[in-house]
């Protein structure tokens, strides 16, 4: 999670199960101007659109079952 929001420019990132800083990162998104968090959500449909978009995903998938299916092709041994 935290590694995608640094990556995509999507958002503050804290660590896990740090109140304090969570809340700070809260007043801090509070009193960022508009335009920065319209940027930090603009950044995050951009990485969804570029990474998580369904038909991007099934096409890798397809690729990942193509790849499968040829190594175990090549792998294979007929018995006769």
């Amino acid at each position: 999670g935290a590694d995608i929001v640094k990556a995509s420019g999507a958002g503050l990132v804290c660590e896990a199960e740090n109140a304090e800083q969570l809340a700070r990162l809260i007043m801090d998104m509070k009193t960022m101007p508009q335009g920065e968090r319209y940027s930090i959500g603009a950044a995050g449909r951009r990485w969804y659109d570029e990474h998580f978009d369904l038909s991007k995903l099934t096409d890798r998938l397809i690729e990942h079952f193509k790849a499968a299916q040829k190594r175990w092709t090549a792998t294979r041994t007929t018995v006769e």
